[in-house]
């Protein structure tokens, strides 16, 4: 994913999102649940 800051900010305004975070490994990462219950999870190498 190339903007997963942009990404963010437009799921965030439709619907309940996690925190945007850096993980240790060097991610930038993010989910969601769908109103299937599946757990999405997005990612970007920082």
């Amino acid at each position: 994913m190339k903007d997963i800051q942009s990404v963010f900010q437009e799921l965030q305004a439709q619907t309940e999102v996690s925190p945007l975070t850096e993980t240790p490994w060097g991610m930038l990462e993010f989910h969601l649940i769908d109103p299937n219950g599946n757990l999405l999870k997005f990612g970007q190498p920082v």
